[in-house]
């Protein structure tokens, strides 16, 4: 038998070496494969998982659709006060007091 005899296929008692040998050894290579394949998504999982279970904790318990209402508030406020814009006749009168208090002063 070639191959490394430490290597053994241990599917069902088959003895053959797994990498040489083993008639099964297309399906060796599939278990691996799948088996590294699953190994990532369970990872994937769990930072899901991990990530979900972290909004919960900041939203306090309101689900989805109260956060939106909320921002959806914020948003509308925050509307009103953007953008500040000045009349002419503010500048004018902003001008004309900037001018004043700069103006030196005489004894």
């Amino acid at each position: 038998m070639e191959g490394n005899p430490g290597a053994v296929c241990y599917d069902q008692g088959c003895s053959y070496p797994v990498h040489y040998n083993c008639p099964r050894r297309p399906l060796h290579s599939l278990d691996w494969s799948y088996s590294a394949i699953l190994s990532s998504k369970n990872s994937q999982i769990e930072l899901l998982e991990r990530e979900i279970a972290d909004y919960k904790e900041k939203l306090n318990g309101a689900s989805p659709s109260d956060v939106k209402a909320r921002l959806d508030t914020l948003e509308a406020r925050l509307s009103h006060i953007e953008p500040r814009r000045l009349s002419l006749e503010q500048k004018r009168t902003i001008a004309e007091n900037v001018m004043f208090l700069a103006a030196p002063f005489q004894l």
